[in-house]
């Protein structure tokens, strides 16, 4: 009895299933237009007999007529909100709307067929795409999937046609739009790219700006890419390293100035606290007169270093050499590191030698001690041991000459006055002044005392002179030589 009631009840089922169908193939096309309005309208009239066995998702006849068109869709493929048009779907016909409850038509698409709208059937262009992504901002769904799904519409500058781009390859434009040049950049207005946005579209990071890479060869780009250097910099914000390493390292001369530029104007807000000369060792300076670049360390700021062969820091950055560790001369080990004999010379001029504190001395300025210490008041004197002298020579330091000593000049307001005439015979003989000299001093000094102290020198070394070339000395009653031996009388002594 009850497998009769079972087989009774599939055959009830089976037959309400094929009359169900039956219904709504006859209210679908090809059936006569007024037929399928008819049976439609029985359809709907007499649901309940239907529901049971009405399913939207498994009915698969389009009987449903839609708006603003002569087609039928399914239940799962129309939808009772107009908007959905957007997205080029389906609308029930208007006068079936209050209908549309009753057979499952839903209002909007769920979020897994909007998603495979929109990969499926992505929009044609950037007015389209406008009008699709902000209907889809209006879904608070998880849109991030769509990262990397290509269906953001560009034109193809090269074609009439568009290419599609992925939200994770997009970015939005930026405010600078000579940037916007270096990528692929979208704006869909506020509402549309805050979908976007969700998708995965985002502003340029600094990462970005860093990837940046323009091949010179691409002239427009590579003028642009050049024009926009500082900025592009600006954006990447990079660190002491990256500065430096960009103004010593590219194989563009134009980058590395621009480098170095930002690294200058910006030194004292972004780099100076991380600065540290004695740990930088970069080659980043471009050095005076030449293409080459140098390290801190390797540089000078001082022109006349040049001589000795050294580099120079560029004129136009000395003024804050000082503050990258440049330093105004070599010290004395990089003087000494890699020179030979006649190289001394070349520092005859450099001020190095310490005599005084916080006073240095040219080698041409400076003198050796004398073993008359006394004497050794009246010039800059030095002695640091036989070597260094032998050193400091080469350089240019040297031993009085009669001429240095006749040099000599002392105020008598000068405390060095008292010493200079306790040592002016010792002077003098240093100079060992000819006859008119002499004369002169003892006759014109200005100074009781040295006229003298000169004429006690004249008296005191009289001797060794008994006669003399010059015919005026008749006057004071010398002896004068032979007229015929005065071309040697140098050689014999006489003066």
């Amino acid at each position: 009895m009850c497998i009769v009631s079972y087989q009774i009840t599939r055959i009830s089922i089976k037959f309400k299933l094929t009359y169900l169908e039956t219904i709504l193939k006859r209210a679908a096309p090809p059936t006569y237009p007024q037929i399928r309005e008819l049976v439609l309208k029985y359809f709907i009239d007499n649901f309940k007999k239907y529901s049971e066995h009405y399913n939207p998702e498994t009915v698969d006849i389009a009987f449903l007529p839609c708006s603003n068109s002569n087609g039928y869709a399914r239940p799962s493929d129309c939808f009772i909100n107009d908007e959905c048009t957007i997205m080029n779907l389906q609308t029930i016909r208007k006068d079936l709307r209050s209908k549309a409850e009753k057979l499952s038509v839903r209002q909007i698409l769920d979020y897994k067929k909007l998603k495979e709208k929109l990969i499926e059937n992505p929009p044609q262009n950037k007015n389209e795409a406008k009008k699709v992504f902000e209907y889809l901002n209006r879904f608070n769904y998880n849109w991030s999937s769509l990262i990397n799904i290509q269906f953001i519409p560009i034109q193809d500058e090269s074609k009439l046609n568009n290419k599609y781009f992925k939200p994770s390859d997009c970015f939005f434009k930026l405010k600078e739009e000579s940037l916007n040049e270096f990528f692929l950049c979208v704006d869909f207005g506020t509402k549309a790219n805050k979908f976007l946005a969700k998708c995965g579209v985002r502003e340029p990071s600094l990462y970005d700006f860093a990837k940046i890479s323009v091949d010179p060869s691409h002239s427009k780009l590579w003028k642009l890419h050049l024009d926009n250097y500082l900025k592009i910099l600006t954006k990447i914000n990079p660190n002491l390293e990256t500065i430096l390493n960009l103004a010593a390292n590219p194989i563009y001369p134009k980058i590395r100035e621009m480098s170095l530029k930002y690294f200058v104007d910006n030194f004292y807000s972004k780099y100076s606290k991380f600065y540290k000369p004695e740990e930088i060792d970069v080659a980043f300076l471009p050095c005076s007169n030449s293409n080459a670049y140098a390290k801190h360390s390797e540089c000078f700021i001082n022109d006349k270093c040049k001589l000795m062969g050294f580099k120079i820091i560029r004129e136009d950055l000395r003024s804050k050499a000082g503050d990258f560790g440049v330093r105004q001369n070599p010290n004395r080990v990089e003087l000494i590191n890699g020179f030979t004999d006649s190289d001394w010379k070349k520092l005859k001029d450099f001020e190095f030698i310490s005599i005084q504190p916080n006073e240095l001395f040219k080698p041409r300025d400076c003198f050796l001690k004398l073993k008359e210490e006394s004497l050794n008041n009246f010039f800059p004197c030095v002695d640091f041991g036989t070597k260094a002298n032998e050193f400091l020579a080469k350089c240019g330091v040297k031993k009085r000459s009669s001429y240095d000593f006749s040099k000599i000049s002392v105020d008598p307001s000068h405390k060095l006055w008292n010493l200079y005439l306790e040592n002016y015979l010792k002077i003098l003989t240093k100079i060992n002044p000819n006859l008119e000299t002499i004369l002169n001093l003892a006759a014109r000094s200005n100074y009781p005392k040295i006229r003298e102290l000169a004429f006690k020198y004249f008296v005191d070394n009289f001797i060794h002179s008994e006669c003399f070339i010059n015919d005026e000395c008749k006057i004071m009653g010398f002896k004068i030589i032979r007229e015929d031996l005065r071309s040697k009388a140098g050689d014999f002594g006489v003066r």
